[in-house]
């Protein structure tokens, strides 16, 4: 659904399908469209890391079926706390938000991560962001209620979609959310270099796979009407998902409250420490999310939990 433009190997991969789709389009609008959506809907499947095995090593797997497959799930903590659901973006899987995991058993939740259709564990060379909405929600109906859910890039826009088909949750957080969805297809569309018949063609058959055109399926449209807290974390400086995603969520969504972080980029926001507090604080309610992350704002916490410390040693 997005490409990370940060990566060498991506930007070659990228180059390549322009230029493949470049002659395909040549001869044949269609069958370049066709190739297209094939390349949109195909998300990278990476190996695990170490860290991720050694996680779900910990981890109670839990019985989930979308569509007749089993969709990879797993538990952390005792089931008894309210639950947590953990939602990965396009091309991860539901371990790489695993470090907000033991703050939040600690804290006497039970977190749940899944991987989506074709990603991770689950099968499925293909997926749309309709089946990642149903496979939010097929999770959801198997572990909750939910009490909160912390969603990832191409996962917030999933959980956005399934929300307002019907998911409930006290409390939001999303991570670097892709919100603006018919945005990122004319980026896509304009990095391949289809021609106007074929993106046409494109956007007609994208349409009718989700059963819903980019804009029917956007953030911007659908927020109004969500009532959830949500907090959104991005870094200005995102190059996989431009920050004015996570902008337009804060200002689409009611009450919805922005912190921005500088120089953790995409993926490192996830396994930020200040990133991982501000996700605790806001999941079990103890802490109003601070407006920035960077230098200056730690510097500035810093200093004031020394004047705290000494105001309380010396009264």
């Amino acid at each position: 659904m997005h490409r990370p433009e940060n990566s060498t190997n991506v930007r070659s991969e990228m180059a390549a399908l322009r230029a493949a789709l470049g002659v395909a389009d040549r001869l044949s609008p269609r069958v370049a469209a066709n190739l297209a959506l094939r390349a949109f809907l195909s998300p990278p499947r990476p190996p695990r890391p170490a860290r991720e095995v050694a996680l779900l090593e910990v981890a109670t797997p839990i019985p989930v079926v979308l569509d007749g497959q089993r969709v990879a799930t797993w538990a952390w903590g005792g089931g008894d706390g309210p639950v947590v659901l953990l939602v990965h973006g396009w091309g991860g899987r539901g371990a790489q938000l695993g470090a907000v995991v033991s703050p939040l058993v600690n804290a006497g939740r039970t977190v749940v991560a899944f991987d989506a259709p074709a990603h991770g564990d689950t099968v499925g060379p293909a997926t749309t962001l309709a089946a990642m909405a149903r496979a939010v929600r097929a999770v959801a109906d198997a572990v909750g209620p939910l009490d909160a859910v912390v969603a990832h890039s191409f996962g917030a826009a999933a959980t956005t979609v399934a929300m307002a088909r019907g998911l409930q949750a006290r409390r939001v957080v999303y991570l670097a959310p892709m919100f603006r969805v018919s945005a990122a297809v004319e980026r896509f569309v304009e990095a391949v270099g289809l021609s106007p018949v074929a993106a046409a063609a494109f956007r007609s058959q994208l349409a009718s796979i989700n059963q819903a055109g980019p804009d029917e399926l956007d953030g911007p449209v659908l927020a109004p009407a969500l009532t959830a807290a949500l907090t959104v974390v991005h870094d200005r400086g995102d190059r996989e998902v431009p920050f004015a995603d996570g902008v337009a969520a804060a200002q689409a969504w009611p009450g919805a409250r922005l912190v921005e972080t500088a120089g953790l980029g995409h993926q490192r926001l996830l396994a930020d420490p200040d990133v991982v507090e501000v996700v605790r604080d806001v999941v079990l309610g103890i802490a109003m999310p601070p407006a920035r992350l960077d230098d200056a704002a730690r510097i500035e916490r810093d200093l004031l939990d020394r004047e705290r410390r000494r105001a309380r040693a010396f009264p």
